[in-house]
């Protein structure tokens, strides 16, 4: 990771694996929201928080991606 790895979107290898992991997460949170539907509003609302925060996370590092390609 001290070597150009690790989470560091600054990377190649870390902006990479930033969208894979947001990629997980705006995937596995509205499941969570479905499966949770019936325990109340309060997983839902969660669920949807981490869900809007991933796609943020997600178009940010999609775009650090595109940064390193030029």
């Amino acid at each position: 990771m001290t070597h150009g790895g690790g989470f560091d979107s600054s990377t190649r290898a870390g902006a990479v694996w930033n969208v894979v992991i947001c990629g997980i997460i705006c995937i596995a949170a509205p499941v969570f929201a479905v499966v949770n539907a019936g325990r109340g509003a309060t997983y839902v609302g969660m669920a949807v928080a981490v869900t809007v925060l991933a796609v943020c996370l997600e178009v940010y590092f999609v775009r650090r991606l595109l940064a390193h390609r030029r």
